[in-house]
């Protein structure tokens, strides 16, 4: 993440106690319960009415006897249902907290999953982040700079929103034919029916609920390769040329990371242009990276290099409290130097 409110957000991040003490009830969650596996079947074909249509497949294993409850954080959407192997699951849900009955008993070591159907319009923080729609893009932005925690996943799906619990993704995207989807990881599937196109990803590494991403437009791919790395890069068609020249020291910058940091652990290297117009977001394998930034200059390489950076420094190694951002954003600074 690399933005004009970094030093803001620097700031806020040395938080009163009691905030302290807010964070860490928040990781103490991911003590009794780990979340192992999120899939998400996403319809994005009403995102000219600013609006979702989500199915989240909670997988997640119990790190004690005696569970009956599964607690997840979903902000301000609406919840359809809950549902365990089809029977429908009692629940509670504040705009903030969903609280999830479960049908059964789990104990120590047993594998359970949940199914949560939603819909709505996400949110936008009142700073930095969120979800946006503009013209013909719909996309996420990980974090929000006042939101408390800042991890900002349960704008669009429900889940441990905090540093610590890392999982597992899947998606499943629905969007209108016009429109192109790009999520973490690896694309496995594309079909379409009718005037819909349904793309399918998988992310095998796991990660925190604040880099995983959408993003949704009527994209063109630039493929590329690096020390048999997979490259994607999605802009508008219009703006290809451009982003090939404005990406061009993008190799540079991953053989100055791998020879200095270790190898590159992840599926593949990918950017998502997107019409944000103050700064970047580091998610795993798909970072949202701005519009103004692919002019066909290298005038932002250094923004290109950092969101690269997190990929050893944020999305591999990651903080485990918001105080703790600094290492994130400090080696990610060092990075753009290096």
């Amino acid at each position: 993440m690399k933005n004009s409110f970094l030093i803001l957000f620097l700031f806020l991040s040395v938080m009163v106690r009691s905030q302290v003490t807010y964070d860490n009830m928040e990781n103490l969650r991911s003590d009794s319960i780990d979340v192992l596996h999120y899939h998400l079947d996403l319809d994005m074909t009403q995102t000219e009415n600013q609006f979702i249509r989500g199915a989240a497949t909670v997988k997640f294993s119990s790190l004690e006897d005696g569970l009956q409850h599964l607690p997840l954080d979903l902000l301000a959407l609406t919840v359809d249902s809950v549902k365990q192997e089809n029977q429908q699951l009692n629940f509670s849900y504040n705009d903030t907290l969903l609280t999830i009955n479960l049908g059964r008993v789990v104990d120590s070591s047993d594998v359970d999953s949940v199914v949560v159907h939603y819909s709505g319009s996400p949110t936008q923080d009142a700073t930095w982040g969120g979800f946006f729609f503009s013209g013909n893009y719909a996309y996420n932005m990980g974090v929000g700079f006042d939101a408390k925690p800042h991890n900002y996943g349960r704008i669009w799906h429900p889940c441990f929103d905090n540093f610590k619990e890392r999982a597992t993704y899947s998606f499943n995207v629905k969007t209108d034919d016009n429109q192109v989807s790009t999520c973490n990881g690896l694309l496995v599937n594309e079909t379409q029916n009718g005037q819909v196109t349904t793309r399918q990803w998988e992310l095998n590494d796991a990660i925190p609920s604040y880099l995983a991403c959408i993003a949704v437009a009527p994209y063109a791919t630039v493929h590329q390769n690096h020390r048999n790395i997979p490259i994607e890069l999605y802009s508008l068609p219009s703006d290809t040329n451009n982003l090939k020249a404005s990406f061009s020291t993008l190799p540079d910058a991953m053989d100055a990371y791998i020879d200095n940091y270790g190898p590159y652990r992840f599926s593949k290297v990918g950017y998502s242009i997107v019409p944000f117009n103050a700064g970047a977001m580091e998610h795993a394998t798909n970072i949202a990276y701005p519009r103004y930034a692919i002019d066909g200059t290298l005038g932002n390489e250094t923004l290109m290099a950092h969101e690269l950076s997190h990929h050893w420094w944020g999305d591999l190694a990651t903080c485990e409290t918001p105080e703790e951002m600094w290492l994130n954003e400090g080696m990610a600074s060092f990075s753009e130097y290096l």
